[in-house]
């Protein structure tokens, strides 16, 4: 049997909105951000939470002026 995740969220108005995903993904590193993409294609719904601002970890590119 497949767990569920189920999330609630406050939309702008005021409402709460039940979200329920197949899969919850801690950390959106190299294999997060993968295994997040693989299982979407095969379509699962996903949700991704990550401290960082950016997708696959310490995988990366960034503008840096001068460079």
């Amino acid at each position: 049997m497949q767990e569920i995740f189920l999330h609630s969220v406050i939309n702008f108005k005021g409402e709460q909105i039940n979200m329920k995903y197949d899969y919850l993904v801690v950390g959106a590193g190299l294999y997060g951000a993968v295994f997040a993409h693989e299982a979407k294609k095969t379509g699962k719904s996903v949700l991704v939470i990550d401290k960082r601002p950016n997708i696959a970890g310490n995988v990366y590119t960034e503008a840096v002026e001068g460079i």
